[in-house]
């Protein structure tokens, strides 16, 4: 491989067996010779420039997502720990049968069924209850009883109701059938 001396000053031939024929060239001429090189060197700064602008746009954005993550983490972590609680307590809400022999007594989840059903929560064998008697819920402010459409109704503490708050102490009467609610206040920590 040689310098041609026809062609522009640097110009090199090219040998197909020759690897280092960019370092040959910039040697013979320079790389301010070539306009090429100089407005390549200029667009690649312009390029990182715009990219490393690009990348702390991005930093900054994944900064706020990852703030709002912590912020979203920090309330599900409430609302698990109060929801914990809740469940605690809810382990305490009691039905006792009153018109037996012997009390007996129904623990109560989040949502009981009260009927003849074999599917109910507490099942209770009774002509004067409809298989869907009733339903309890309970959340985090309490015991809630409804009527499911019932024959015979629902009378809490000798009143007729459809759907009602509870508390510790309240009589219930479901066709014939007595019951107490019972919710004892939860053991001091």
């Amino acid at each position: 491989m040689g310098v041609a001396g026809s062609g522009p000053q640097g110009y090199v031939e090219e040998d197909p067996d020759r690897t280092d024929a960019l370092p040959v060239l910039t040697e013979v001429a320079g790389a301010g010779d070539f306009p090429e090189a100089q407005s390549t060197a200029v667009l690649e700064e312009q390029t990182d420039s715009a990219e490393l602008r690009r990348l702390e746009a991005t930093v900054a954005h994944l900064h706020e997502e990852l703030a709002f993550a912590r912020a979203r983490i920090a309330s599900l972590e409430a609302a698990v720990q109060a929801a914990q609680t809740a469940t605690t307590d809810l382990a305490d809400w009691r039905l006792v049968r009153l018109d037996l022999r012997e009390e007996r007594t129904y623990p109560l989840g989040r949502r009981s069924r009260i009927g003849r059903a074999d599917t109910c929560e507490v099942c209770i064998d009774s002509p004067s209850i409809s298989r869907y008697h009733a339903i309890v819920l309970i959340d985090a402010e309490g015991a809630l009883i409804e009527d499911l459409r019932s024959t015979n109704g629902i009378l809490l503490n000798g009143r007729k109701i459809e759907r009602h708050r509870l508390h510790d102490g309240d009589l219930l009467t479901l066709g014939e059938i007595k019951f107490r609610i019972s919710n004892p206040p939860p053991p001091k920590r």
